[in-house]
């Protein structure tokens, strides 16, 4: 059984982080990184390796609730300091993931899939709930985009008691939708010529989504966004994976299937992710512990301070209403 010991006074540092996607408007955030961290690994086959990081409360209890947070895309434990630093100020262990693929540093995308994500989430959730400072009864996951993806579809195929709420931040779920969402934004920066563009896309989405598969195919690679200057890029495995393993049919079947409580938060300007987007997912799970709200003045990428107010402040709220044995301050 792993220990918990004492923390040292939190010094600060800063991490910067640069996305570019695709034609829209950048993003550039500092965050702090508290330099106290306690990083832990998970070896895995293939040399692989996902590596966690521990928030602890201030003030050390023998057990506290307890929330994973996975990241999205080409994103990493540094996406989600912000977030987790709130929870851990409020008594819970936060912990925060570096998959075990999709490294943009690296490169690291030749055997990334949504199939790969839900593996390591399943030993993410092994590994910290046999961790000595968690109260196994208050044990939640949340994950932000493709993070959200790997959380809902490892929540709905394996219906782990052990898990008590699942929370999804920009929740994907389908690539090609997301695609066409963007399209749409991009368009946007031409009035007549950009109306008729969309049109013509809603119109023929399922011929398009063919030939954007056939290129994929022939190239083996899809350019999704850039990140610190490296690109992240989406192979022909993740498409194969896709397309025979998580399609948006069998996808939105299994969330159906949820029994956790379900929050999904999504940001008002999001150019990827739309309200009707989430609301499909809303409707898909059958359970009635569910809610929905929306992250007002934010995109994609709610990692700054005030994202993660508001994403603090939901999921807090919601627990509480969910999960009433959560002794936290709340807000």
């Amino acid at each position: 059984m792993l220990e918990m010991s004492d923390f040292p006074v939190i010094k600060e540092e800063t991490v910067a982080l640069d996305f570019e996607p695709l034609g829209l408007a950048g993003h550039h955030f500092v965050l702090p990184h508290p330099s106290n961290l306690r990083r832990f690994t998970i070896e895995k086959k293939k040399g692989r390796a996902i590596q966690l990081d521990l928030h602890q409360p201030l003030k050390s209890t023998p057990k506290a609730p307890t929330i994973i947070l996975f990241p999205g895309c080409a994103g990493n434990s540094n996406d989600l300091i912000n977030i987790a630093r709130r929870f851990a100020a409020d008594g819970f262990l936060a912990w925060t993931v570096d998959y075990s693929v999709g490294d943009v540093a690296r490169q690291d995308f030749s055997e990334y899939t949504i199939s790969e994500l839900v593996v390591d989430v399943s030993l993410v959730v092994d590994f910290v709930h046999q961790f000595s400072g968690v109260d196994q009864a208050q044990l939640f996951i949340a994950g932000h985009s493709f993070g959200s993806f790997s959380s809902f579809l490892y929540a709905a195929r394996n219906h782990d008691p052990r898990i008590k709420a699942v929370i999804g931040i920009c929740p994907v779920y389908d690539v090609v939708e997301l695609g066409f969402n963007h399209f749409n934004e991009l368009t946007q920066k031409f009035t007549r010529l950009g109306r008729h563009l969309r049109i013509f896309a809603k119109r023929s989405k399922r011929q398009l989504k063919k030939v954007v598969f056939f290129f994929w195919r022939l190239t083996g690679k899809l350019f999704v966004i850039k990140r610190n200057g490296s690109w992240a890029v989406l192979t022909k495995v993740f498409l194969d994976d896709i397309i025979g393993v998580n399609s948006r049919e069998k996808v939105l079947g299994d969330i159906a299937g949820i029994e956790q409580p379900c929050l999904l938060l999504y940001g008002e300007n999001d150019p990827w992710i739309s309200e009707d987007n989430v609301l499909e997912i809303y409707a898909d799970i059958k359970n009635d512990h569910k809610a929905m709200k929306v992250l007002k003045g934010e995109g994609h990428l709610p990692l700054d301070e005030k994202g993660a107010d508001l994403i603090y402040k939901y999921t807090v709220a919601f627990l509480k209403q969910y999960c009433p044995i959560i002794p936290v301050k709340g807000a």
